[in-house]
């Protein structure tokens, strides 16, 4: 190591008690005095963007994280914050840089092996995200995880295996909240079950999964128009998965308002992942677009699920005019909290038919014209009918009904087939819900985490 290198150590042992102790402003201050001592570490400059992410400034956070791309580094592992911060900001070229370079400097390193590979993965990279997961199996062979990653992505890659990328089920209709802009809990979407699947119709889909050796490269989901945490059997239902299903991954989609730990707690075996749905920490901003949630009660139960679910949980926060002048806050805090990730996402219509509400809180929305690929998802509700989109709440276009077809019959359903070639041939006006399909395709500012 470098002498200069070696005078740096002090400062930068008390940068990392100081962040570990919630003082990231003075954690900084130490890291910058590591800088001086020794100019252009990776490692030092990664240090510097993530205590300047903690405290709010996200632009320059981001110039440090650029710089420590292409900075001296001794180890792959000096490369990581940085690859972390790009990705989470969308810099998503500087960001596989920073982790190519940290897995070449370090091929035996599982960390960097996996975590490069998910960055692969996230930027649709299969090939390359497969490499490195086999490369980390050989190293782990034991470790379910890794397992379960290089199994999907060699999947991905055969040709003759049938592949979904995720299986999203409705396991309950009903859901606690009805955010303005959601159509949930409104007249239009009143003709919509809001009851739990029942357990007999949710295992004769996962019987028919595992039975199918379909490969699901991405999750099964639970929770569609309903959230995740409101169904009864969901601790029940995850267990039968991973049970089933050992090698797929679980996510549940939640509000958090319906966490009871008692009951919830034990989750933590089964799923890999809980999207937590938050538009805003500042009470009047959530009682007015998350109604009829109160964020004193809500907002209470947050630390204790991400106290449950240690770097479990991300957060999803579609952003509007509402809400966007929270975004840096709203980071720090709930990463301060633990959480795995805080995802801003462009606000989207929902296919609603009335979008004067839409239009009022959206910035600058587009016409969206998927293509034929969402089809290698599998939506289902709570009854069993089958969805092209989650978009669709009032289940207008529907493309198959579980009760009556097998998983087979589902995948080759006439309907399904029609309209992936009505995208395919952006045909989308003549898809009713794909006719009014728009959202804001990016965020009011370049710099926020979107993920």
């Amino acid at each position: 190591m470098p002498a200069r290198d070696m005078l740096a150590l002090p400062s930068i042992w008390i940068g990392h008690a100081c962040r570990q102790n919630k003082r990231d402003d003075v954690a900084l201050q130490f890291f910058r005095l590591a800088n001086a001592i020794a100019p252009d570490s990776a490692s030092i400059q990664g240090h510097i963007g993530v205590s300047l992410e903690a405290i709010g400034q996200r632009n320059h956070a981001l110039k440090w994280f650029r710089m420590s791309v292409n900075g001296r580094v001794m180890q792959g592992k000096d490369l990581l914050h940085a690859a972390h911060g790009l990705q989470r900001n969308l810099e998503k070229e500087l960001a596989s840089k920073a982790f190519d370079r940290a897995a070449t400097l370090e091929p035996d390193n599982i960390r960097i092996l996996k975590e490069a590979g998910a960055n692969y993965l996230t930027n649709h990279r299969i090939s390359d995200a497969n490499r490195l997961f086999e490369q980390a199996l050989a190293l782990a062979p034991d470790n379910p995880e890794i397992e379960r990653l290089a199994k999907a992505t060699r999947s991905s890659l055969d040709p003759n295996v049938q592949k979904l990328d995720f299986v999203i089920i409705g396991t309950t209709g009903t859901c606690n909240a009805s955010c303005i802009h959601c159509p949930t809990g409104k007249a239009a979407t009143a003709h919509v079950p809001r009851k739990p699947m029942d357990m007999e119709l949710f295992r004769h889909l996962i019987d028919q999964l595992a039975a199918s050796q379909i490969s699901i490269t991405g999750q099964i989901a639970f929770g569609l128009f309903g959230d995740g945490l409101v169904d009864p059997f969901v601790v029940e239902r995850a267990a039968y998965v991973h049970q089933m299903l050992p090698d797929v991954a679980i996510s549940v989609n939640t509000n958090g308002a319906a966490y009871d730990p008692k009951r919830h707690a034990k989750l933590k075996k089964y799923i890999s992942l809980i999207t937590l749905h938050c538009e805003s920490i500042d009470p009047k901003v959530y009682d007015h677009l998350m109604a009829p949630l109160r964020a004193e009660r809500v907002h209470a139960k947050f630390p204790g699920l991400l106290r449950d679910f240690p770097n479990m949980v991300r957060v999803s926060v579609p952003v509007s005019r509402a809400n966007h002048d929270e975004m840096e806050a709203m980071f720090s805090h709930f990463k301060a909290m633990g959480a795995e990730n805080v995802a801003f996402h462009p606000l989207s219509s929902r296919c609603s038919r009335d979008q004067s509400l839409f239009d009022s809180l959206s910035f600058d929305p587009q016409i969206i014209r998927c293509e034929g690929g969402i089809f290698n998802n599998l939506i289902i509700d709570s009854d069993g009918a089958v969805v092209a989109c989650c978009n669709d709440f009032e289940r207008e276009v529907p493309v198959g009904k579980l009760r009556d077809q097998s998983l087979a019959d589902l995948l080759a359903d006439p309907r399904r087939q029609k309209m992936i070639r009505l995208l395919e041939e952006g045909q989308h006006e003549n898809i009713s819900t794909c006719a009014r399909c728009r959202a804001d395709i990016r965020l009011p500012t370049a710099e926020i985490a979107l993920t």
